[in-house]
């Protein structure tokens, strides 16, 4: 996980990584302490000014770890995307639905670029990768170029649908395979996959 330094506003060091956990505490304790000095004493106004300037400094603060923190995971979920998408066109063309498996196909192939050339800058954390990439994308990520790895992710998903519906025993009353594939599709929700 890459950590940055940041500086508080009293100049302390404090890493973003952890400042989200530690921020929710530490606002709490001052809450109090200046809620206390609030109504004593004459210089009350100058307080609730520093009080004020210190909720405000707080809350930026929180906002901006909370920005970075969430870009960094969705450029991680582009690698679950990648692996829905891609099952999702072997659904779409098992029940031939075939502009829909285009799309997905192609939804897929954007969202693995993305994702690879993310992962290569650096700007997905190994923790982000562990929480929201799926561990069938994670054990294919070496290869030559991003367009290999992508085809073996895309092989990978693909042959895990299509084995799931197409080498699946079912009675002799039971679905066909279309309409398992059509039934996978709804179920997976592929048609909200943008």
């Amino acid at each position: 996980m890459v950590r940055t330094m940041r500086l508080t506003q009293r100049g302390h060091r404090r890493e973003s990584g952890t400042a989200i956990a530690k921020l929710g505490f530490g606002l709490y304790e001052r809450f109090i302490r200046n809620y206390k000095m609030l109504s004593l004493g004459p210089e009350a106004d100058m307080r609730r000014r520093e009080f004020l300037g210190v909720l405000g400094g707080a809350a930026a603060t929180l906002a901006v770890c909370t920005t970075v923190l969430n870009a960094a995971d969705e450029k991680a979920l582009l690698g679950h995307i990648m692996w829905s998408a891609f099952q999702c066109s072997t659904y779409a063309e098992l029940s031939d639905y075939k502009s829909e498996q285009e799309r997905l196909h192609l939804v897929g192939l954007n969202a693995g670029r993305t994702f690879l050339e993310a992962m290569k800058a650096g700007q997905i954390s190994e923790q982000a990768l562990r929480e929201a990439v799926p561990i069938n994308v994670l054990q294919r990520l070496e290869g030559p170029s991003n367009e290999v790895i992508i085809d073996k992710i895309y092989a990978a998903a693909t042959g895990y649908a299509r084995d799931y519906i197409v080498k699946r025993k079912t009675g002799i009353w039971g679905p066909t395979e279309k309409q398992e594939a059509r039934s996978y599709y709804t179920n997976h929700n592929c048609i909200l996959i943008r």
